[in-house]
């Protein structure tokens, strides 16, 4: 199933396309983080370092991962895939949380 959200914030508007699905054996949820748009410039040079934190949260199990970092785009390509698993709890929650450098406040959260 494709899911892509679109997250509001610095006065642009940002989209983040993700990939959610369920996968084998039973209770894995896979997540594809493919990329984003329309981030706005933090940087001296115009630009962004982006990276994407997904947190998954399933009654007492959570995870949390990181994509790798994207160096001075606003326009970054992850192509990356997340298993997680032990997430049997319908009320399991999936968190992308959107940075555009380490040392800054997330962007926008979504869930």
């Amino acid at each position: 199933r494709l899911a892509a959200g679109s997250l509001h914030g610095a006065g642009a508007s940002t989209t983040l396309q993700c990939v959610v699905g369920t996968g084998w054996p039973p209770g894995t949820l896979r997540v594809g983080v493919r990329g984003a748009s329309g981030l706005p410039p933090v940087d001296r040079n115009g630009k962004a370092d982006p990276y994407v934190k997904l947190i998954v949260r399933a009654g007492t199990y959570t995870k949390e991962v990181n994509t790798k970092t994207i160096h001075r785009t606003l326009e970054p390509r992850w192509e990356q895939r997340f298993t997680f698993g032990k997430v049997w709890d319908e009320s399991a929650e999936l968190v992308a949380i959107v940075r555009l450098s380490p040392s800054m406040k997330p962007l926008e959260v979504m869930r």
